[in-house]
């Protein structure tokens, strides 16, 4: 499948393809994606952070021949010449600022953020070259605390790739890796469907306010279970990691 740039139009696309009893169907019943990656993916996943919140796991089923899953704090040693680290530190790069003919694999961490503390905090992952991406607007459905720039992991882990392409071929970008959102843009669809179809649901306090698309308030919402109607046709901005 080639995805378009849009989460929104990408996510249009797969909705599409549901069935229109979706409980029934896990999943719709069509062929999985698989890429490959211009550089190897290594993820570490801190042990606290629960595996089914993390949308890690979709690297791991959309590009399995270049995606790997560490648990902290048992990963390989990594050549801190040729290993990039996705992190926003106070001496990180942007993927446009490097010179990324060295580099041979990119290490991405998976966690809170006050976890994610711990993680950097570790030598090994200290002396990899800090690289960030520009800045975006998450469209990640569960409530946090920090700034709405702060991404779900595979949100990331899909810009640092288009940023990349991007760098090493002149600007240039035709949705080489639009589908590293595949299922995340299902489970966004899915989301937006659900509640905007069906006025008598109430979305959880674990929403962000105003993530559904639109939705027409009913009088018995509380407020705070009641998103604010949205720009149906929001655009992602071009940015830092994480959830």
């Amino acid at each position: 499948m080639t995805a378009p740039h849009e989460l929104d139009d990408l996510s249009q696309n797969l909705s599409e393809t549901q069935d229109k009893k979706p409980c029934m169907k896990p999943f719709p019943s069509v062929p999985v994606p698989s890429l490959n990656l211009p550089l190897p993916l290594h993820i570490i996943h801190h042990p606290k952070e629960k595996k089914s919140k993390s949308t890690a796991i979709h690297a791991m089923v959309l590009a399995p021949n270049d995606t790997r899953i560490h648990e902290f704090p048992d990963f390989p040693p990594f050549d801190p010449n040729e290993t990039l680290c996705l992190f926003p530190s106070p001496d990180s790069k942007l993927v446009s600022e490097l010179d990324l003919s060295k580099f041979k694999q990119v290490v991405f961490i998976d966690s809170t953020w006050s976890q994610t503390k711990q993680i950097c905090a570790h030598p090994r992952v200290q002396a990899l070259t800090k690289v960030r991406i520009q800045n975006h607007r998450t469209h990640f459905w569960r409530v946090q605390d920090e700034s709405p720039e702060f991404l779900a992991t595979i949100e990331a882990i899909y810009y640092f790739y288009k940023e990349f392409h991007e760098a090493t071929h002149g600007g240039k970008y035709d949705g080489e890796f639009d589908d590293l959102l595949y299922f995340f843009a299902y489970t966004y669809e899915h989301i937006q469907s659900v509640f905007t179809n069906d006025l008598t649901k109430l979305p959880s306090k674990k929403f962000k306010k105003e993530y559904l698309r639109s939705r027409q308030t009913d009088s018995s919402e509380t407020p705070s279970s009641s998103p604010q109607e949205t720009e149906q046709d929001e655009k992602q901005s071009d940015t830092p990691h994480k959830q």
